[in-house]
C-alpha cells in the first residue's frame, strides 16, 4: 500500500476523526483501509491512502483496468457507498480510549448518503465486474427477538430525530425479521414500545450492531460473520437499493454473557478486584435485576501475563446493553468509575442459549 497518492489516482473520499478519544493522537497508531465492496472493486484497480494527523484520505486510479478482469455489466461506486475501516495497530491502544474494543479491532466508517453529500460529491468509478467475480449467494436473517404478546404498531425501525422508516408487524414466535434491502444508509434504531432495544448501522449494505453509538468489530467477527454474497431480485420489478452486495446477520441469542479481563495489575491478587453495578445511566433501564460478576479463569496476554478475569453470573439481555453502567473496584477503592459495553463477539453457535461478549482491560 502506498502512503500518498500516484499520479492518475483519483482522491474519492477524506476522512477526519473528530471523535473526542481519538482527536489529539497518537495518530501513528491508526492505519486506513477500504472493506467491503470498497476493497473488492480497489483490489482491481489499485488504491492508495495518505494521513496527516486525524484525517485520512483515500485514493484509487479510476482508468487502471486488470488483465484478468472479464467482461461484465458496470457496477458503480459511488461516495455514499464507500466504506472504511480504520484499524489500530498500537497493542496497548486501550491506555489510550475507553472505546470498547480489542487491540488488532477497527472502526467502520461509511460516507453518509445525506450529510456528506454536500461536502463530498458522488465520485463515479466504474468497475465491470461480472456475477464470477464476487462471492456465492449466501442467504442470512437480521432477527429482533421481542417479548410475547407485542401489539400491532409496538415495534418499528427509525432513524435519529424520530422519523419513522418501517412499521415491524408483530409475527409469530416472537421475532420480527428486518429485510436489509429496503433500507438507506446510516444509524437506526429498532423501537420497542417506545425504547431502543437495538442500535445498529448500515455500511455499504451491512448490518452492524452498535454498543452506546461506538462501533467496533473484532477482524475475526468481520472474516467470520459478515459473508458477502450477491442479492439477486425476486423480479425484475424489485431491485436492490444500494448495489449488488449486501450481508445479513443472525442473533442466535436474546442475551449475552459479560466478560471482563483485566491486565497489568502488578501481580495483586484476583480477591482484590471486584466488578460493581456503578451509578444508573440518564437514559432508563428496562426492568432487569443488575449483574453478578464472578472471578473465572483468566487468559494469557501477549506477554505472557495472567489476566483477572470476571464474567457475569447469569445472561444479560441484549435490551440491557445501553443502559447497564459497571465499576471496577480494587480493595474497596474505585479504579475505573465506568466501564465500557463489551463488545459483542457472536462466537456462540446456532441455537446457543446466550452470545458471548468480553472486553480487556489494560492498567
Amino acid at each position: 500500500m502506498k502512503t500518498a497518492a500516484s499520479a492518475g489516482f483519483l482522491q474519492l473520499f477524506s476522512l477526519e476523526v473528530v471523535h473526542q478519544y481519538l482527536s489529539g493522537g497518537p495518530y501513528g497508531t491508526f492505519t486506513l483501509s477500504p472493506m467491503g465492496a470498497t476493497e473488492k472493486v480497489l483490489q482491481r484497480f489499485g488504491w492508495s491512502a495518505g494521513q496527516t494527523d486525524n484525517t485520512f484520505t483515500l485514493y484509487a486510479n479510476p482508468t487502471r483496468a486488470a488483465a484478468t478482469l472479464k467482461p461484465g455489466p458496470a457496477v458503480p461506486l459511488n461516495a455514499p457507498d464507500l466504506c472504511f475501516a480504520i484499524a489500530f495497530r498500537d497493542p496497548d491502544f486501550a491506555r489510550y480510549t475507553d472505546i470498547p474494543m480489542q487491540p488488532g479491532c477497527v472502526l467502520a466508517f461509511a460516507a453518509d448518503s445525506t450529510s456528506q453529500k454536500k461536502k463530498h460529491p458522488p465520485v463515479s468509478v466504474k468497475a465491470t465486474l461480472s456475477p464470477a467475480d464476487l462471492t456465492p449467494v449466501q442467504t442470512r436473517q437480521f432477527q429482533c427477538p421481542v417479548a410475547g404478546g407485542a401489539a400491532p404498531g409496538d415495534l418499528c425501525i427509525v432513524r435519529p430525530g424520530g422519523e419513522e422508516v418501517m412499521p415491524l408487524p408483530t409475527p409469530r414466535g416472537g421475532k420480527v425479521t428486518v429485510d436489509p434491502s429496503v433500507l438507506d444508509l446510516g444509524l437506526y434504531h429498532i423501537i420497542y414500545k417506545k425504547k431502543i432495544i437495538y442500535r445498529f448501522i448500515k455500511l455499504n449494505n451491512h448490518f452492524f450492531l452498535q454498543s452506546d453509538f461506538i462501533l467496533s468489530i473484532s477482524v475475526n467477527l468481520m472474516m467470520s460473520v459478515f459473508q458477502r454474497y450477491l442479492v439477486k431480485p425476486a423480479s425484475q420489478k424489485r431491485k436492490p437499493l444500494n448495489g449488488p452486495l449486501c450481508a445479513r446477520l443472525t442473533l442466535p441469542a436474546r442475551s449475552t454473557i459479560w466478560r471482563y479481563d483485566v491486565f497489568n495489575h502488578q501481580g495483586a491478587d484476583a480477591l482484590d478486584f471486584e466488578i460493581l453495578p456503578a451509578a444508573p445511566a440518564s437514559v432508563s433501564a428496562p426492568s432487569a435485576a443488575l449483574p453478578v460478576f464472578h472471578p473465572v479463569k483468566g487468559m494469557k496476554g501477549p506477554g505472557g501475563e495472567t489476566s483477572v478475569s470476571f464474567e457475569s453470573a447469569s445472561p444479560i439481555p441484549l435490551a440491557a446493553r445501553p443502559t447497564q453502567r459497571l465499576k471496577l473496584m480494587r480493595k474497596n477503592l474505585p479504579l475505573i468509575d465506568e466501564l465500557p459495553t463489551p463488545g459483542l463477539d457472536f462466537a456462540a453457535p446456532p441455537g446457543a442459549s446466550a452470545l458471548r461478549s468480553s472486553l480487556l482491560i489494560y492498567l
